[in-house]
């Protein structure tokens, strides 16, 4: 059974990468505004809490595949 690993933010998604090295253990996903590989959910750049909320994205996709 895998683990998820789940990197919000630059420094969340800095600390998920570390795991990218052990892949019989641990899933990894990020969630930042940029790309952090083929496990990426990106996020728009915003530049307050408002505006995030207006335009935060769907994560069902990316939470569905944790199953």
């Amino acid at each position: 059974m895998k683990v998820n690993i789940i990197g919000i933010g630059s420094v969340g998604c800095k600390v998920a990468s570390w795991f990218k090295q052990y892949p019989k253990q641990y899933r990894t996903l990020f969630i930042d505004t940029v790309k952090y590989g083929t496990k990426s959910l990106l996020l728009p750049k915003c530049s307050t809490h408002e505006d995030f909320e207006q335009q935060c994205p769907d994560f069902s996709d990316i939470l569905g595949s944790l199953s």
